[in-house]
């Protein structure tokens, strides 16, 4: 009698831990996507499934089938418990499961930097003027960054002569249009406007008119807001090389018009000597090719954008624009 329950309980146990794995996994990208409600559901599912795995186990009277009972049990169970959660739980609607999946792909997102680099440096070959534009953008913020970006964001000219700003621009946007991210990359920014900017809803959406410098390590935390940004494959960009950028930013820089998705805005926390007000977790969203469509910037469409790339999700626009 001792000698088959012992046998029914190790299969019970080796059901257990052989679904140990997945728990553990499914738990993880809760806690890097900042799901803190699900660990709920997490410790739901592993009771029940623990619970139902012995049983079969004993049911079954310890033999090899109880073993693969108890693993699918567990799997079935605990998917089953997840899934079938009420919805003031979260995690049901599309639009949850979506901004779910995509915390946790920018948390994820790491490692691509030097391959963007290189692949870069092989396939952009700037000519003097476009570099001579690059390098006054860079190192003259007073003579065209500042102005440039204020007249984006404006909408009115700062004042002077406007034709600079307007060849510099073309520039600009042409250097854009010569280079798309062949992988998805994870980009940092700064901004030590916190009372400027307003609390974002999660889920929303927001433009940047301007051109907008990221930096593909963490930026150092002396602001009081940082932001991560997922830029999906296929996104154009500008990855300034040999034009007097700092070499421990990494710049890249987003064109004009690019919208933002946010994923989390939560209150940030003090490291070391730095004092970190609010950390933003963004999805760059690439502009629109004429009219917007508001379908291309829901959750669910945005996780298209980051799953696939920038092409998969142009598909998703209506015929005949």
């Amino acid at each position: 009698m001792l000698g088959a329950l012992a046998v029914t309980t190790g299969f019970a146990v080796m059901g257990i831990i052989g679904a140990a794995s997945t728990w553990v996994a499914a738990a993880v990208t809760d806690v890097l996507g900042h799901r803190r409600r699900a660990w709920i559901r997490r410790v739901g599912s592993v009771l029940v499934a623990g619970v139902a795995a012995i049983g079969v186990a004993v049911v079954a009277g310890g033999s090899v089938a109880s073993a693969l009972g108890s693993g699918a049990v567990v799997g079935l169970a605990g998917h089953a418990v997840v899934r079938g959660v009420p919805l003031w739980f979260g995690g049901r609607t599309p639009e949850v499961r979506a901004l779910r999946e995509l915390r946790v792909r920018l948390a994820l997102l790491h490692g691509f930097g030097r391959l963007v680099t290189w692949h870069y440096r092989m396939s952009v070959r700037p000519t003097e003027a476009e570099s001579e534009v690059l390098r006054g953008y860079i190192r003259d913020a007073a003579a065209l960054y500042a102005p440039l970006n204020a007249w984006l964001r404006g909408g009115s000219f700062p004042g002077g002569d406007p034709a600079p700003l307007a060849t510099a621009l073309r520039t600009i946007v042409g250097l854009f249009a010569r280079y798309r991210l062949p992988v998805a990359i994870r980009v940092n920014r700064t901004d030590g406007r916190l009372f400027l900017l307003p609390r974002y809803p999660i889920g929303s959406t927001f433009t940047d008119a301007g051109v907008v410098s990221t930096s593909i390590w963490r930026s150092p935390l002396d602001r009081q807001v940082d932001m991560t940004i997922l830029v999906p494959a296929g996104t154009e960009v500008i990855r300034p090389l040999g034009v007097g950028a700092p070499r421990d930013e990494r710049e890249v820089m987003l064109p004009p018009g690019t919208r933002f998705m946010v994923l989390a805005d939560r209150r940030g926390s003090r490291i070391g000597k730095d004092l970190v007000e609010r950390r933003i977790a963004l999805v760059a969203v690439p502009p629109v090719n004429g009219a917007d469509d508001p379908a291309l910037t829901t959750p669910e469409a945005v996780a298209v954008l980051a799953r696939h790339g920038v092409d998969a999700w142009r598909l998703m626009e209506p015929r005949g624009r």
